[in-house]
This record gives C-alpha cells, structure tokens and sequence, in this order.
C-alpha cells in the first residue's frame, strides 16, 4: 500500500453543556524523512496535537523536546500539546515525576496513559480548543449520558482524581527516597485482587487521616509502598 505519510480519520465529541457536536479532524503522520518535503502541508491549519510515545529503554527526553519544536515550528503558531503514553511501556528510565516536570518546563498540556484513559483523550482536547475559543463545555463519554453512565462518569472522575493522587504521594519508595516503578503501581492501583483492594483501601485511609496530623509530627512520619530492594531487605 502506498501513502504520502498521513492517514486521515474523523471523531466526534458530545459535551455536557453544548448544542452542538465537535467533530475532530486526525491527521496521523508519518515521520519518515521520506514525506519531510510535504509535512508542512500536514500541520497547516493545526489546532492541536496529540504526540503518542512509548517510555522504553530507547526513549529520550530530548528528542521528545526535538519533535514537540518540530510540531510547534511546522503549525506555525502555540497550540495545545498532549502526550499519550502506552502505559505497558512505562520504564525505569524515566519516571512518572520526571514526566511532570518535563510537562510543565515545556508548557504542554497534560498528559494520559493508555488504555485506561483512552475515552477521554481527544474530549479534553476538543474541550482545550473550545477553549481557546471562549466557549467552555463540559465533557462526557462519546454518547448521550444516561443516568446508569453518569453515575459510571461520576465514578471515573472520582477514580481518576485518586489515581493522581495516589501516584503522586507513592512514587517514591520512603525508605531509600528512590522512585518506584510506574508500572507496578499502576498494577497495584487498578488490580481486581482482594488482598490488594483492601491494602489500597488501607493506603487510603491512612493517607486521609496523615492530613490531620499536626505540621512537626507529620514529616516525623513515613509510610508508603518500598521499592523492590528496600522490600527485599526487609520483608523477605
């Protein structure tokens, strides 16, 4: 099959608080050198994009840096940029904090793990451009929301916003102060197991409960989840 590096496809977006549905144009590009005379063409007119990466040994967050200029230069103005990550890919040479930091150094939108987060992907981008445009609106699942899927909606948000937070306060193993593999958490946090939804639980709780504790007591205690040395040491 030949192409001229792009493949085209279209998605729409329902919101919330909108008469209207955004239909969003995905243009897939190829990066091959090949098609490097018509790339211009492919990012003209761009109002957003959605960089997919993969976080395994070859990974480099400068030439990750390279493309998002690439992108940047080509479309010819500041647009909303979002990394998509495979999450089964999520390696030891960069962590979940280091990615943040890069997020934010390069002023780029956010980012979200596939497959988990695979729905909301281009409805917050939709939302993002609206944005821009001085209309805001409120995004759902891909259809009209019934009550049994704004309960499931509500339930995700609910979810997610623990995930976050759950990975922000685990990352890092509180016995040797290193960072703990994403993977394994993200295991951990979305495992159906028993044992391990009731040490979730658990985590949870006493994190809630860390939050009352007075200034001076509470950076006089640590608790967490330990790397995969430090629980070796001690547990095995």
């Amino acid at each position: 099959m030949y192409t001229i590096g792009c493949e085209i496809l279209t998605a729409s977006c329902f919101y919330d608080n909108a008469n209207f549905n955004l239909t969003i144009s995905l243009w897939n590009i190829n990066p091959s050198q090949r098609f490097a005379c018509l790339s211009n063409l492919f990012y003209r007119g761009a109002f957003g994009a959605l960089l997919f990466i993969d976080l395994d040994e070859d990974f480099s967050l400068m030439e990750l840096k390279e493309v998002i200029e690439r992108v940047r230069k080509r479309s010819g103005k500041e647009i909303p940029i979002f990394l998509i990550v495979n999450e089964q890919s999520f390696h030891a040479s960069i962590e979940y904090e280091v990615l943040t930091q890069f997020i934010e150094k390069e002023n780029l939108e956010s980012f979200f793990f596939l497959p988990h987060q695979k729905d909301y992907i281009l409805l917050e981008l939709g939302k993002k451009v609206l944005k821009e445009r001085g209309i805001e609106v409120c995004y759902k699942k891909n259809q009209p929301l019934s009550d049994k899927d704004r309960k499931e909606y509500t339930k995700f948000v609910k979810e997610y916003n623990m995930y976050i937070n759950f990975l922000n306060r685990f990352n890092k193993c509180p016995v040797c102060g290193n960072m703990n593999h994403y993977n394994y958490l993200n295991r951990f946090f979305y495992s159906t197991d028993a044992e391990s939804k009731k040490i979730k639980k658990e985590l949870f709780r006493v994190l809630e409960k860390s939050k009352k504790l007075h200034k001076k007591d509470y950076h006089h205690i640590k608790f967490g989840i330990p790397c995969c040395n430090c629980f070796r040491k001690y547990f095995n």
